[in-house]
């Protein structure tokens, strides 16, 4: 992967990623509440990572 030099990158490996995140526990081999649970979590980070990307992005 090449060095993030801007913020907007961030943004967009973050945005990527949450995708793929979701792809792979679509297809994981897990029960409906291990899913509901790693989708929760995903769903976590992402705010909170978006959280601080936009925190960079305005200060």
């Amino acid at each position: 992967m090449d060095s993030i030099i801007e913020i907007s990158q961030l943004r967009e490996l973050l945005n990527d990623s949450g995708k793929t995140i979701q792809e792979n526990i679509s297809a994981a081999s897990v029960d409906a509440d291990t899913k509901i649970l790693l989708d929760s979590i995903a769903q976590q980070a992402h705010y909170v990572l978006s959280g601080i990307i936009e925190y960079l992005e305005n200060r």
